[in-house]
């Protein structure tokens, strides 16, 4: 199990938007520590903007940052765990609903 850069950076985002920021960082600090993070491979950029392009072309919209984590997936034929329907539109990448 480990945490892709991008969701990480989203996960510090959302804190630093909390009144409770700093009790959040603490925790994902925490989380961090006991979980890899894994940095974007530039072999995700590939991946990523061919599927930016084929949804655009589709009329279809999906978030920068949840385009990333697919990719990300993607490049390291890694398993996404999410709650989020819309990575069902990705082909071919793997998804398991933990909730």
């Amino acid at each position: 199990m480990a945490v892709s850069v991008i969701t990480a950076i989203e996960l510090r985002a959302g804190a630093n938007l909390s009144a409770h920021a700093r009790r959040y960082h603490q925790q994902i600090t925490t989380l961090f520590a006991s979980i890899p993070v894994l940095p974007l491979p530039i072999a995700a950029s590939d991946i990523a903007g061919r599927l930016m392009s084929s949804l655009k072309k589709s009329g279809q919209s999906f978030g920068d940052f949840d385009m990333l984590i697919a990719s990300h997936a993607l490049t390291g034929n890694l398993t996404l765990v999410t709650n989020d329907a819309g990575f069902g539109r990705i082909s071919g990448l793997r998804i398991e609903n933990w909730v």
